[in-house]
């Protein structure tokens, strides 16, 4: 019903209409009773207002003091400290050791109510795992404390630590570990794992090389690693050749190296070993890294990092065979250098696999076709795009039908002359034209990192044809997880996941879209460096 009463100039309203001066009058004596009920109305609204506002007030407290209560009830409460500590444990990040910052690990669940401060502390393994930033020399002392007050607050139980030079560290010449190895070398027979940081002109590693190896009964992990300068290139003198007598130990799994091969550890229990990460950036070392990996016969991961050939494989040795080996990385500077070791490889339970070149190679696939037997059966694929054309990338993903995970770093380019021409349409190769063979037809995982030059339409096209019913009318399976690591600023007005089926996907819980940005800032120190939630260099939004 219409709020005002029938009136004679209804004919005229929202009109060009000019009424007479005689007509006005009469309007104006029709609007009196409609605008007295009209101030009569905002009245009756302001009353409410103040009505529905101090209703929201008194419902505010009633939440308050009904929540005390009910807090005084809740489940947790009836918990045994025991079943509370061992959630307090499922806290702690899996993959990583706790930072030593307020919002996560036992930091933050002292934080909540006295009675967690007091179980947290009398929780030896929250105070057991710790990931260490050693800073510039002003904030030393600081740090020092901090690990002393964790390290009396794990009692006796085993420890995992990680230690990672600062990024303001890279500058000084005093980067000394000194403070800290005093510290937890009394801690030796505790540790688990340990993974440490050295600054080459840095001679604190000459306490290590003084362990024993009943010293370190329980070490499974162990990760040793060099400062490299931020250039590329080696402007420190390498430290003195060790032999850390502790490495003997039987109960080693894991060995990580960073550095010179000349200065790598010699004492290495290779055929216990289950899990073998190298980092080679010393040229000419290739041929001598082979002869000890060939005995690491137990491995279920490999990760090799060699910046020259690996060299012929040894005549006793015609064939690399690795029968648990489950996951490969293997990143060269030539293509050609992996070649022997490729061309020897058996590893008949191999499924995920990354490859990864520095010098672009006359054609990329080859290298991988050597171990075509040791990659028949792979599920997950990452490749590293330093220098490879499109049609290297298709005629190697085409040789992997099979693949359900495919992670590809950078985008494409040309050979070393061209460098500065990247292919910022090579997505589209995942949206064939009609008739072609289609590309990764059984892929459900795609990651996309260092993306910096192809266009956010090309990357809506891949998802438009490669989610949901449109990727199945076309025989393809669809994608389940997609996440884009953006090198650089998130752009104005910037929203893959608004798009047409992409939406509709997301919405539906089909798709996990994940979208990051990496913008450039100035170096700060951060307790969260070397974790994922560094925030001076990744922004994120997930869908």
């Amino acid at each position: 019903m219409s709020p005002f009463a029938p009136s004679p100039f209804q004919s005229i309203l929202a009109t060009n209409a000019v009424p007479t001066a005689s007509h006005r009058q009469d309007i104006r004596v029709f609007l009196t009773t409609p605008l007295a009920e009209l101030a009569g109305l905002e009245e009756e609204v302001a009353r409410l207002q103040v009505l529905v506002e101090e209703s929201k007030i008194r419902l505010k407290a009633q939440k308050e003091v009904a929540g005390g209560y009910e807090a005084l009830i809740s489940p947790l409460r009836g918990l045994p400290d025991d079943l509370v500590r061992a959630i307090f444990l499922e806290t702690l990040p899996v993959s990583r050791a706790a930072a030593f910052v307020a919002d996560e690990g036992p930091m933050l669940l002292c934080r909540v109510c006295r009675a967690w401060k007091e179980l947290a502390l009398t929780t030896p393994r929250l105070w057991a795992s710790m990931h260490i930033v050693f800073p510039e020399v002003t904030r030393v002392p600081r740090v020092v404390a901090m690990v002393s007050t964790w390290l009396a607050c794990s009692g006796a139980v085993p420890l995992s630590i990680s230690i990672v030079a600062s990024r303001m560290c890279g500058r000084e010449a005093n980067y000394q570990l000194q403070p800290l190895l005093a510290l937890l070398i009394p801690h030796a027979r505790r540790w688990q794992s340990l993974e440490i940081e050295f600054h080459p002109e840095d001679k604190s590693h000459d306490i290590l090389g003084q362990l024993r190896t009943e010293e370190v009964p329980l070490l499974r992990h162990f990760k040793m690693s060099f400062y490299h300068h931020p250039s590329g290139y080696d402007v420190y003198a390498p430290p003195p050749l060790l032999t850390y007598p502790f490495l003997r130990t039987p109960s080693l799994r894991s060995f990580n190296y960073t550095g010179q091969h000349s200065t790598a550890p010699r004492i290495v229990p290779w055929a216990n070993l289950h899990h073998l990460k190298l980092f080679i950036y010393e040229s000419n070392s290739g041929a001598q890294v082979l002869p000890s990996i060939v005995h690491a016969r137990q491995l279920r991961t490999l990760d090799i990092s060699i910046r020259d050939e690996f060299g012929p494989i040894p005549e006793a040795e015609l064939q690399v065979t690795f029968p648990y080996l489950e996951e490969l990385r293997i990143d060269t500077y030539d293509p050609e250098s992996a070649k022997h070791f490729l061309r020897a490889l058996h590893a008949p339970q191999l499924t995920r696999l990354m490859h990864s070149v520095f010098r672009a190679p006359a054609d990329m696939a080859e290298p991988l076709r050597l171990a075509k037997e040791s990659i028949r059966g792979l599920s997950e694929f990452e490749v590293v795009l330093r220098a490879c054309s499109l049609e290297h990338l298709r005629a190697l993903l085409h040789a992997m039908p099979t693949l359900e995970s495919l992670t590809v770093v950078g985008e494409p380019h040309g050979l070393a002359a061209h460098w500065d021409e990247h292919d910022a349409e090579f997505l589209e190769l995942f949206v064939p034209p009609l008739g072609a063979p289609p590309v990764v037809p059984l892929l459900r995982v795609l990651k996309l990192s260092q993306v910096t030059w192809t266009a956010n339409a090309t990357i809506l096209g891949v998802l438009r044809g490669r989610v949901g019913q449109s990727a199945i009318d076309n025989g393809l399976e669809a994608l389940r997880m997609v996440e884009i690591d953006f090198g650089r600023a998130r752009g104005k007005n910037e929203e893959l996941a608004s798009e047409g089926g992409v939406k509709e996907a997301v919405n539906a819980g089909t798709l996990e879209l994940v979208v990051k940005y990496r913008p450039q800032m100035g170096w700060t120190y951060s307790l969260l460096e070397g974790t994922e939630r560094d925030e001076v260099e990744t922004y994120y939004d997930e869908y």
